[in-house]
């Protein structure tokens, strides 16, 4: 289930950000979106991670979702 926020700012201008958290197998994933100056972050289980460890973590989900059927 994802949902959304606009409490934090951003570290490069200040702006509001968008949150959105997932709950992906049990890993609690958050993006961080600044849409004044299009930077975004990605947070897995409280840690900054490259987005290509998020498309990681959604990938395996699905392979072992796909396993199982």
């Amino acid at each position: 289930m994802a949902s959304s926020t606009m409490s934090a700012r951003c570290p490069r201008c200040a702006a509001h950000l968008v949150e959105i958290h997932l709950d992906q197998a049990g890993r609690a994933m958050v993006m961080r979106s600044c849409s004044t100056c299009d930077s975004r972050w990605w947070r897995r289980d409280g840690e900054d991670v490259a987005f290509s460890s998020i498309l990681d973590t959604v990938s395996s989900t699905k392979k072992v979702a796909a396993a199982r059927s």
